[in-house]
């Protein structure tokens, strides 16, 4: 497990922690669903937003183990957004590492400063990621996180 620091993580305004809270409300009575995926039509959505704040609120609000998977590998914007810092100087090989098969995942999981709240990000860019999302490995992951966690977030590429 790599160790992680969400840096810019502002509390936002009460009508979006309202909102939250009601998201993840409305998510509680759907019995036996432990992965979301959130996607759009278009980049720049708003849907990171969401599932960074989800993330937050399943972990913080309701106390439950909650882990965001960035499987936008062509273009991230979490890392960036919310200077996320990873702790150790090694190179961190991330969801594309994983998928490619150069890593395990317990290389790609990140421990963050939110208490029960761990992120995987994208790693490394790739242009064609179809083949990627289409391995094993993908599916190999999300059963697993959803053997470990009470909820898994993935953050997909917009349509």
């Amino acid at each position: 497990m790599v160790n992680m620091e969400i840096r810019r993580f502002p509390t936002p305004e009460y009508p979006i922690t309202n909102a939250m809270n009601v998201l993840c409300t409305n998510l509680s009575f759907a019995n036996g669903i432990k992965k979301i995926m959130l996607t759009s039509c278009r980049p720049q959505e708003g849907k990171s937003y969401i599932a960074m704040h989800l993330l937050r609120s399943m972990a913080e609000g309701l106390g439950l183990r909650a882990v965001l998977v960035d499987a936008d590998i062509r273009v991230s914007q979490l890392r960036g957004k919310y200077g996320i810092k990873i702790a150790e100087n090694k190179a961190y090989p991330g969801l594309s590492g994983y998928l490619s098969g150069a890593c395990e995942i317990e290389d790609i999981i990140g421990r963050t400063n939110i208490p029960g709240a761990d992120l995987i990000l994208s790693g490394k860019t790739v242009i064609n990621s179809l083949p990627l999302y289409n391995s094993s490995h993908m599916e190999r992951l999300l059963n697993r996180l959803a053997s470990e966690y009470d909820v898994v977030i993935v953050d997909a590429p917009p349509v």
